[in-house]
């Protein structure tokens, strides 16, 4: 993790770019996307090879296929596909699990008359808080505590998942569960609120008997049909009297392993009385049921994550929820908000103190940890969401292309989020003598076929939200800091070639020290329309992603605490040009919040404000129409810019090594885009740093694999100095290669580097 006070750089790699006629952007010239709706059928176009590169784990079905031969052994050349597809593996950033409506009973308190709903000043809307002294909270927590203990992992990491999942305790992925103190985790217990009964650790294990003894003891007992459980709160003449109206249970039909665990509780549920109301349907309905209208009680939720805990604030604070049950207000005026990132609606005012004071606002890495530490703890033990596993991620592309890049925590290709950066796609080059012939016809060469599991919804920077949305908007948009593909506690510089992290006197109220950043921005980076990337552009980016605000804006909790936002230039006196961020809050991970915000270009967005949204910006701007008609702007089929030209206002945005074309506009089913080759980075600089930075995770030798070999050249330069000497790779010689920390000296921190990458592949 990096240190805020270690953050004044001098950044050497990309600071200053020189004219030259060096190719710059992608090597290949052309993409071309393809939505197939399912894993399977993705997979099925890999093998035909109909697409290039996947964007989604490969299920074990498919790995054994392409990788065993008949007897069920590894492969020698007898297997389906030979040498045709490349699989890379990784440890996925990323959730599946069961999300549990925190505000409907019986799963919350929240819905009905006699709840007590607050008002939240940060959302303008109402919602309920759990309240220990409220009788049914503590049966909502009881049954959701009911829930946890039914759930079958084992089940599901063999039979569905087939070992192909990293089995989550508490929300946070494998690949960075060093945030943990998963042994207060599993030593802690408590006694439930109703019968006595002891909850022995919060790492819960299925128990079946627990969870009937949970339920009968909060009230909701078998019912005199013998089947099935009443609901306590019932009374006579209410309907369905007495027993438990369904749980509304959405599961994601584009999506086999997750429909099929939800499918696996959803038949637990009904074996012990609770009635399940199933329903699978496409992620566009789940989408609007869940996430804005509040109608259920069960999801099968999935997330794609960050190296940076801010997600635990950034999902589960109860600013995150957007609004009272079903997006009306307390008083029944209907209130559009848009969607709610924190859907689940867990409103716990101790889980908000330790995820923002500590975790999103925490000063140093550890006020992080006490945080995370904590708000596991409350999260795991009031049950907020059913976290399951993240991916063991297995993902493919045909042989012969070279330049993949299997990034940590994300494989070769996304989701991506928290300043990751879609490097493959920036350096994919296909070396194959010959085409594939059954690429879709016109793309049989220069172009890289990528296939999508399912369709993207709209590619509007500020407010998509979807995670195919996000794979085509990263390629096109830009950046200022993106992080390391292979170590993400390293920032690179990316639109802003340095910065500065300081701190400035918030006014307030209260008037107390805030950070400030000051980013130098590159002055060669052009927009896809021809013009230059300036400061003004970013600080416009900025002010509208925070003014569209929550419920429009997916990345407002990245800026929503910018209080003001400068911009300067002293190239007239030799120097450069940039911005200076202040915030109103001070932030261990201020850098990243900003940093890792999509820039867009002034010009086009204004053009689309006159027309759909009418914004003035300013510190904080305004909205002369209405900020939700942000969500109305179609800048892949709008055309506001330069409406003469006839081209989407999405094809002259954004600066990325990508250009947008079109899209099959009437069924979303295909995407096309073309390399920028005005990119402002060449092949030559991105490729040498992707290779050094392999190389400093612990590949020793540059093969391109960190193994045993990289080991025994540690071990062969163990305790050596640059005036040790010798011959490096012979026993006690220096090897400057193995001082993988570039500290002069080759130690026992230099195995650890290595082995924590034991087995990684570059791509």
């Amino acid at each position: 993790m990096f240190s805020l006070a270690l953050c004044l750089l001098s950044a050497t790699f990309l600071a200053v770019v020189p004219v030259r006629a060096e190719a710059s952007g992608p090597p290949t010239p052309k993409m071309f996307i393809k939505n197939y709706g399912t894993e399977e059928k993705e997979f099925l176009a890999l093998e035909a090879g109909e697409i290039d590169i996947t964007d989604w784990p490969i299920t074990k079905t498919f790995i054994d296929k392409w990788t065993l031969g008949p007897d069920g052994k590894p492969g020698t050349g007898d297997e389906l596909v030979p040498s045709d597809i490349t699989l890379r593996d990784y440890s996925e950033l990323g959730e599946y699990g069961y999300g549990l409506y925190n505000q409907r009973w019986p799963t919350g308190v929240g819905d009905r008359d006699e709840d007590v709903l607050t008002f939240d000043p940060t959302t303008g809307t109402y919602k309920h808080y759990f309240d220990p002294a409220n009788e049914w909270d503590l049966r909502a927590w009881q049954f959701r505590l009911a829930i946890m203990y039914l759930v079958d992992k084992d089940y599901i990491k063999t039979e569905i998942l087939k070992g192909y999942g990293l089995m989550m305790d508490t929300f946070m992925p494998a690949a960075i569960s060093g945030w943990l103190d998963m042994a207060n985790l599993t030593k802690s217990s408590f006694t439930a609120p109703y019968g006595g009964i002891t909850v022995t650790s919060l790492v819960y294990k299925r128990d079946v008997t627990k969870a009937k003894a949970l339920l009968d003891a909060a009230g909701f007992t078998i019912g005199p049909d013998g089947k099935t459980r009443i609901d306590p709160r019932k009374k006579p003449g209410d309907a369905g009297y007495p027993y438990l109206d369904p749980l509304i249970f959405y599961m994601r039909s584009d999506h086999t392993e997750r429909r099929l665990a939800g499918e696996k509780l959803a038949a637990d549920l009904a074996a012990i009385g609770v009635p399940v109301d199933s329903r699978v349907v496409a992620k566009t309905v789940a989408f609007k049921a869940v996430m804005v209208d509040y109608d259920y009680h069960l999801y099968t939720e999935g997330y794609s994550l960050g190296v940076d805990p801010v997600f635990l604030y950034q999902t589960f604070h109860s600013a995150q929820y957007y609004g009272a049950p079903y997006g009306s207000k307390y008083d029944g005026t209907p209130y559009d908000i848009g969607w709610s990132g924190g859907f689940q609606g867990f409103a716990n005012t101790e889980f908000d103190k330790y995820s923002a004071d500590y975790v999103q606002y925490g000063e140093t890495k550890k006020e992080v940890e006490w945080g995370v530490h904590n708000a596991t703890y409350i999260f795991n033990k009031y049950v907020g969401t059913i976290p399951l596993w993240a991916s063991a991620g297995v993902q493919g592309y045909r042989t012969g292309w070279t330049g993949v890049v299997n990034q940590f925590g994300y494989g070769i290709s996304g989701p991506l989020t928290g300043g990751a950066y879609l490097y493959s796609l920036l350096t994919m080059d296909d070396t194959r003598p010959q085409p594939i012939t059954t690429h879709p016809p016109g793309y049989q060469t220069d172009t890289l076929v990528w296939g999508f599991k399912a369709n993207p919804e709209d590619f509007n920077v500020v407010s998509s939200e979807w995670v195919w949305d996000w794979n085509v908007l990263n390629a096109v948009y830009d950046m200022l800091i993106v992080t390391n593909p292979y170590n993400p506690a390293e920032d690179w510089p990316w639109l802003a070639t340095d910065w500065n992290v300081g701190e400035w006197m918030y006014p307030g109220p209260p008037a107390e020290p805030a950070t400030m950043i000051n980013f130098t921005l590159r002055q060669n980076a052009k927009w896809h329309h021809g013009g230059q990337v300036t400061p003004d552009d970013i600080a416009f980016s900025l002010r509208l992603t925070r003014d569209a605000g929550p419920g429009v804006a997916w990345n407002f909790p990245g800026a929503m605490d910018i209080a003001k936002v400068e911009t300067w230039d002293n190239r007239a006196n030799g120097g450069g040009w940039g911005v200076v961020v202040k915030l109103g809050i001070k932030s261990y991970y201020a850098l990243h919040l900003v940093g890792w915000l999509p820039m867009f270009s002034k010009d086009i967005w204004m053009a689309a404000s006159a027309a759909v949204f009418g914004y003035t910006e300013g510190d904080p701007g305004t909205f002369a129409v209405d900020r939700l008609k942000v969500r109305e702007y179609h800048p892949w089929k709008d055309n506001y810019f330069k409406p003469t030209l006839g081209l989407n206002d999405m094809a002259e945005d954004g600066s990325g090594p990508w250009i947008y074309v079109g899209a099959d506009s009437a069924l979303m089913e295909w995407y096309e885009l073309k390399a920028d080759p005005n990119f402002w980075l060449t092949q030559t600089e991105i490729s040498g740093k992707i290779s050094e930075a392999f190389h400093f995770v612990g590949d020793v030798n540059k093969d391109r694999a960190v193994d045993t070999s990289d080991m025994s050249l540690i071990a062969h330069a163990l305790l050596t100095t640059p005036a040790s000497g010798g011959t490096p790779g012979a026993w006690w010689a220096w090897n400057p290669d193995a001082d993988l920390d570039r500290n002069n000296r080759v130690d026992g921190d230099d195995l650890a580097i290595t082995g924590r990458s034991y087995g990684m592949n570059a791509g």
